[in-house]
């Protein structure tokens, strides 16, 4: 049954000003151009009873359309209550009411359910004001047996939590930077082979930079051991982060760390940690910034093609001869027809060949990139989430060592890298559109693929 008290206007609180936008529900907040004597009203008396006033005659027929207004029963908001408490998508909650048993309460659109996620959301966290919301969830997290906070610098405040005898970063700096102790034990474990290094863009609302330090595990996967959030991505915000490190855990030691190009990564982490570390550079940001170059000072699109590939190679070639080999013949077919860039290579990028070329690695890694941007507004729900993502982690490892397998996911992960990482001479067309794949092991054998 739909109640209405008749009267051509929109919903305000008492006291509350007009806005300068009609911003009602596009179902209609009252019945307009018609008087209707349904109604219910309810008044408060000062003795505490409640008087209740109710009419239930219309004096117009009654429309399905009607029933957007007609409020859910406490059984179907009991069910999308407790799903939105347990994350449930919207999509899946608008999908589960078409059952037999709320078959009558499917009139929720799924914005509806997106909204009341929404403010269930908000009614959960500590202020409206990410700031002190950011601050009290800092609070809370350092009382909990294991203090995961390594550093804490609220913009325009002192620090609240730093390494000692660190000294004071400037007011207008952000860094809240933490570490659980899973990921604790796992860096300590991963630290012995490699560790990268990566910055995260576009992951708050003010830009600020998501900084990660990920390990590779057991199964040869990235896992995060510590991250940072901070609105300064240069060496001497970043040192204060390795120095809380190194003094959660004095015993920590590096062999080998994999940055993108810019050398305030590197720089922080040995500056923090007071010691020198073998540093190699992510094959990504390699051939992204020698893609970049190559375009500044060459127009000549087939030259561009051929100077890039001969490139590429140089990265990718196993033999410190072949390095050297492809080294002179690039230099002999295409100094008189690029100058400008050739200079660029011999004075900044072949002197760094140690960190780029593969022929110098002891094994294979390539990449720092491994946390894909997840976009929020607020940094207390960054927060939440990276520490729920870290969870998720180190439970989906746990029962892959458990379980001596690897989720679904990550397998297909692997076989993609292992497919891509296929030699062109491996992959034979038989006849058109049958391709055999020789084997990696044995040559002799291969597997058809139509």
């Amino acid at each position: 049954m739909t109640l209405h008290d008749g009267m051509v206007k929109t919903h305000r609180k008492r006291g509350e000003q007009l806005r300068r936008s009609d911003r009602r529900k596009t179902k209609g907040g009252m019945k307009t151009n018609e008087l209707c004597l349904s109604m219910m009203s309810v008044t408060y008396l000062d003795n505490g009873h409640v008087q209740v006033e109710y009419r239930d005659s219309h004096s117009h027929p009654c429309h399905p359309r009607d029933l957007h207004h007609h409020p859910l029963s406490d059984k179907t908001n009991d069910c999308i209550n407790r799903q939105l408490a347990w994350s449930v998508p919207p999509r899946k909650i608008w999908l589960s009411l078409r059952d037999d048993s709320y078959k009558g309460q499917n009139r929720y659109e799924k914005p509806n359910f997106t909204e009341r996620r929404r403010k269930l959301h908000a009614a959960g966290i500590f202020s409206e004001d990410d700031a002190s919301a950011v601050y009290l969830k800092v609070q809370s997290l350092m009382q909990e047996p294991h203090n995961p906070i390594l550093v804490y610098k609220p913009h325009g405040e002192e620090m609240v939590t730093v390494p000692e005898g660190s000294e004071k970063l400037p007011l207008d700096v952000f860094l809240l930077a933490f570490q659980t102790k899973e990921q604790l034990r796992m860096m300590k474990e991963g630290a012995l082979s490699i560790i990268a290094m990566d910055e995260t863009h576009g992951t708050n609302s003010y830009d600020f930079k998501l900084f990660n330090i990920i390990v590779k595990d057991t199964f040869n996967l990235g896992y995060p051991v510590a991250h940072a959030i901070s609105n300064r991505s240069d060496e001497h915000t970043y040192k204060f982060v390795m120095k809380a490190i190194r003094d959660s855990c004095p015993e920590l030691s590096f062999n080998c760390c994999i940055t993108d190009d810019d050398p305030a990564l590197i720089n922080a982490l040995e500056t923090g940690m007071e010691t020198d570390v073998w540093h190699i550079l992510c094959i990504w940001h390699i051939h992204r910034t020698v893609h970049a170059n190559v375009r500044h000072h060459v127009k000549n699109s087939d030259l561009i093609s051929a100077m890039y590939q001969v490139i590429s190679a140089m990265i990718e070639t196993d033999s410190e001869e072949e390095l050297n080999h492809l080294l002179d013949a690039f230099f002999t077919e295409y100094e008189h027809k690029s100058p400008s860039f050739c200079k660029y290579l011999r004075d900044t990028f072949f002197p760094k060949a140690k960190k780029w070329a593969k022929c110098y690695r002891h094994a294979e890694h390539r990449d720092s990139v491994y946390l894909k941007r997840i976009p929020n507004r607020r940094l207390d729900d960054l927060l939440d989430l990276m520490l729920q993502i870290d969870e998720d982690y180190y439970t989906r490892y746990s029962n892959a060592l458990n379980m001596e397998r690897l989720p679904n996911k990550d397998l297909k992960d692997i076989r993609h890298v292992r497919g891509a990482q296929i030699a062109t001479g491996h992959v034979l067309e038989e006849f058109p559109n049958h391709f055999k794949v020789k084997s990696q092991e044995k040559e002799e054998t291969g597997v058809p693929v139509y």
